[in-house]
């Protein structure tokens, strides 16, 4: 809960959202959506179903979906990546 007001109300820090747990999901996008935030993951957090926009610093490349985020994870966790 820390983590989701502090994502809010200040938006220009990283926060390791991993602390969060895959129940902030839903809130992480929904907070997504009203300003510009980044995260860190140190696991891949389930963001569902729902299509959203998000650009992975490792790599700059925009994903759209769960299936587009994995594939990109994978690519960073073996070292793929630019």
């Amino acid at each position: 809960m820390k983590t989701l007001l502090l994502l809010r109300f200040l938006p220009d820090k990283v926060y390791n959202a991993s602390n969060c747990g895959d129940n902030c999901a839903y809130w992480i996008l929904k907070i997504a959506k009203m300003q510009d935030i980044t995260i860190s993951l140190y696991h891949m957090m389930d963001f569902g179903n729902r299509r959203f926009t998000a650009r992975v610093a490792n790599t700059g490349e925009i994903t759209h979906t769960m299936d587009e985020l994995v594939l990109i994870a994978a690519d960073c966790l073996r070292g793929d990546f630019a």
